[in-house]
């Protein structure tokens, strides 16, 4: 849960996180709403430490599409 993972990075002492919302697409309301609320109540909870939201989805990363691209047209092993 991103809770437990925010509390054993402050745990080890990291000061910023940076949020990168890991879905195929950034319709449906997830990467513009339900993210940036998760990472702000992650904040409230951990004060101490900033957080960083990265704009988008990671589909749109550069090269990301390319190599779904790529993995879908190679030949199953």
């Amino acid at each position: 849960a991103p809770e437990d993972a925010a509390a054993a990075l402050a745990a080890a002492g990291c000061t910023r996180i940076d949020v990168v919302a890991c879905f195929l697409s950034s319709g449906g309301g997830h990467v513009a709403r339900d993210v940036p609320a998760a990472v702000a109540r992650l904040a409230r909870a951990h004060p101490h430490l900033a957080f960083r939201l990265r704009p988008g989805a990671l589909c749109e990363a550069p090269g990301v599409l390319a190599a779904m691209a790529a993995a879908a047209a190679a030949e199953p092993s």
